[in-house]
């Protein structure tokens, strides 16, 4: 994991990079007004690493990129509320979309 720097805008957690693999941070929302703690980082960690466990990114081909990405948050938040009797505060529900 490395802190985002350079992302404009900043990403409101986290984002990753999935040519790299890499999961950047965004240290503001651990080190600021209302910092996050470990309990509140481990669902967003875990949805990052499952966009790459499951190759999301390379997956999208020529489908719409906002569509894809929304299709694919749904899989990776039920995939963590499958895992976990807490339901993650930024689920997204096929009601959102």
């Amino acid at each position: 994991m490395e802190e985002a720097k350079g992302f404009n805008p900043p990403p409101t957690f986290g984002t990753l990079d999935s040519q790299t693999g890499t999961v950047y941070i965004n240290l503001m929302a651990l080190r600021g007004k209302n910092p996050l703690n470990a309990s509140d980082w481990l669902p967003i960690i875990g949805h990052l690493t499952l966009h790459l466990a499951l190759n999301h990114a390379s997956r999208r081909e020529s489908r719409d990129p906002l569509l894809w990405n929304a299709a694919c948050d749904l899989v990776t938040d039920r995939i963590l509320q499958s895992l976990s009797s807490v339901r993650p505060e930024s689920l997204l529900t096929p009601a959102d979309l």
